[in-house]
C-alpha cells in the first residue's frame, strides 16, 4: 500500500499566487491572441511556480520511503531509502516564516506553525519529514499510526 502525504508548495504561500497569477495572465493572452509564444512562456512558467510542491510517499509493502519534489503539479521527482536505513521517528515543531514587501515598502511577515514527523536515518544527517499536522494532538496520533506500520521506535528528541 502506497500513503501519499502532501507538505509543502516550493515557493510559499506569497509565490503560489504569484504563479496563479501569471497563469492567468498567460491564459488570457493566449485567449485573446496577443502573442503565442509570450503566452505560452507565462502559462509554464506561472505553473512551475503555483503548482510545484514537495511531499513523502511511503510504500508500506515493498518497506520504502520516498521523498519528492512534484514539479507543475504532475512529475515527481525523489530518491527511494528502505525503512531499514532509519533508526527513529518523532515530532518536531515547525515556524515557517515569510516576509513579503508591498509597492509602498511596507514589510508583512507571515507566519505558520505546524509539527512534522520525521524519519531520522542512522546516520544523523539523513533527516525525511513524512507528515504535516496542525496540532500536537495530531500528530502525536498520526506518530504512533506510522510507529506501527514501520516498525520504529519513537525519538524523544
Amino acid at each position: 500500500m502506497r500513503i501519499n502525504h502532501k507538505l509543502d508548495y516550493l515557493f510559499g504561500p506569497s509565490g503560489t499566487f504569484a504563479g496563479f497569477t501569471i497563469l492567468a495572465v498567460g491564459a488570457l493572452s493566449l485567449i485573446s491572441n496577443i502573442g503565442l509564444v509570450g503566452s505560452i512562456i507565462l502559462i509554464i512558467i506561472g505553473a512551475f511556480v503555483a503548482l510545484t510542491r514537495s511531499g513523502t510517499i511511503i510504500d508500506t509493502r515493498l518497506s520504502r520511503i520516498k521523498s519528492y519534489t512534484q514539479l507543475f503539479g504532475v512529475f515527481r521527482y525523489g530518491d527511494w531509502h528502505p525503512i531499514g536505513t532509519f533508526s527513529s521517528i518523532g515530532i518536531k515543531k515547525s515556524i515557517r516564516r515569510q516576509r513579503t514587501y508591498s509597492r509602498s515598502n511596507r514589510q508583512l511577515i507571515t507566519s505558520q506553525e505546524d509539527y512534522r514527523i520525521i524519519l531520522v536515518g542512522k546516520d544523523p544527517t539523513l533527516k525525511i519529514p513524512v507528515v504535516k499536522c496542525k496540532t500536537r494532538e495530531s500528530a502525536e496520533a498520526e506518530l504512533e499510526n506510522l510507529r506501527d506500520q514501520l516498525n520504529l521506535e519513537i525519538n524523544e528528541s
